[in-house]
């Protein structure tokens, strides 16, 4: 406690000095902090547009459908799959789909489309498309269809509009067209549905495909934390079985899931280059106060005082200017995560893993990271002193007393 008395006064001996140090520290934490909580938010935005655009959670597919997207390769039991899924208390909606290949037609304009077979009251409850309307309604028929932006404007069509889709029956091999109305048009940033997708109802793709009360794929919305991959497994366990792949989002979208662990690897590049930038001006600090104390370091050599008492007394500086340091940090990283977790970042439509961030993202924060990065800072901190303290250490009583 004598020497941390002692390392807290000297360094108030100049404290502007101190203060531009820890300035400095405190900024650098600051910012950290803040990319944390943008990174936090990015993250979870990137989440929230992926799954409720389309993927949901976690599906369910049957073995090998991922891989070829066979159109055979429809889910066993389906019905029964459903049901079990339904009945779980870690699963808050479940939507069954048929997924096909077809063309769509309106006067001299075509384009081929995905299509996805929906059951429109469930899949409301898996996907916000009904949030993200631009023009008409949410189909509701065994006929009214859903569009995406982008693919509306290609067939210049709009709420109202016909279409016709053809398709080949996957039991005879035969054309099959449909006659559809546009219900609505919708926006979800994703370029798989608003460039190319067409959503209809389940039961009109399952007769003129030919595979009538199919499914190739259940989505389900689960009601646990689906930020640890662990805890969805588990929720997941129960719907395992021989023939069936049940996948979690981030299996379902391995980009997303590799920009997470780049994240984390910038994250850290980005702390040690931060810091190091810092620990100039911590060893300027330590080693001006080493030149303007020699005298001192002299006479405390001269009665007694043990090289490692002198040492310590230099990490104590440096640990306190650490601390200093960390508590402007922390301070003004709280307030600027206020201000931005509810006024949030416009990003002007930045784009990563094909997924536009049209909307503020929140920076999101707890408090074990934050609190971990403050003490790291600390930490090197004081290992910054090291090197001033060796020379304190090596200190020489009689060439000390000279500089009188």
């Amino acid at each position: 406690m004598t020497t941390l008395r002692m390392a807290w006064r000297n360094l108030w001996r100049n404290g502007r000095r101190t203060l531009i140090t820890g300035s400095a520290i405190g900024l650098g934490l600051a910012a950290m902090i803040f990319w944390l909580g943008l990174q936090n938010g990015m993250n979870r935005y990137l989440q929230r547009s992926v799954t409720s655009s389309y993927l949901g959670d976690a599906q369910i597919h049957a073995d090998g459908y991922r891989e070829t997207r066979e159109a055979a390769r429809v889910i066993p039991n389906a019905e029964a799959v459903l049901a079990r899924a339904d009945s779980l208390p870690a699963v808050s909606a479940a939507s069954p789909r048929l997924l096909a290949n077809g063309l769509v037609a309106i006067g001299d304009r075509a384009a081929p489309v995905e299509l996805v077979g929906i059951d429109p009251a469930r899949e409301r409850r898996v996907t916000d498309w009904a949030d993200r309307l631009l023009s008409g309604a949410y189909p509701d028929g065994p006929r009214g269809a859903l569009l995406g932006r982008d693919l509306a404007d290609q067939l210049e069509v709009e709420p109202g509009s016909r279409l016709v889709l053809t398709l080949a029956d996957e039991t005879t091999g035969e054309l099959n067209s449909v006659l559809l109305r546009v219900a609505g048009i919708v926006y979800t940033g994703n370029p798989f549905l608003d460039k190319g997708t067409l959503i209809l109802d389940r039961h009109t793709l399952g007769t003129a495909l030919g595979l009538p009360n199919a499914m190739h794929e259940i989505a389900l919305r689960l009601a646990v934390n689906t930020d640890q991959a662990p805890v969805m497994d588990a929720a997941l366990a129960p719907l395992r079985a021989p023939g069936l792949d049940v996948a979690q989002w981030l299996q379902l979208s391995p980009s997303l899931a590799g920009i997470r662990e780049l994240q984390d690897l910038y994250y850290a590049i980005t702390l040690l280059v931060v810091f190091a930038i810092i620990a100039l001006g911590i060893v300027n600090t330590l080693a001006m106060s080493l030149a303007e104390r020699t005298w001192e370091f002299g006479v405390l050599r001269a009665i007694g005082t043990s090289p490692g008492r002198l040492a310590g007394l230099i990490f104590a500086e440096a640990a306190s200017l650490g601390v200093i340091g960390a508590a402007l940090g922390l301070a003004l990283g709280a307030v600027t995560h206020a201000v931005i977790s509810r006024h949030g970042l416009w990003l002007g439509g930045f784009q990563v893993a094909g997924v536009n961030f049209e909307s503020r993202v929140y920076t999101e924060l707890t408090l074990p990271p934050v609190l971990l990065v403050a003490v790291i800072f600390v930490a090197l901190s004081t290992l910054t002193g090291l090197s001033t303290a060796l020379r304190a250490a090596h200190v020489q009583p009689a060439s000390a007393l000279r500089e009188l």
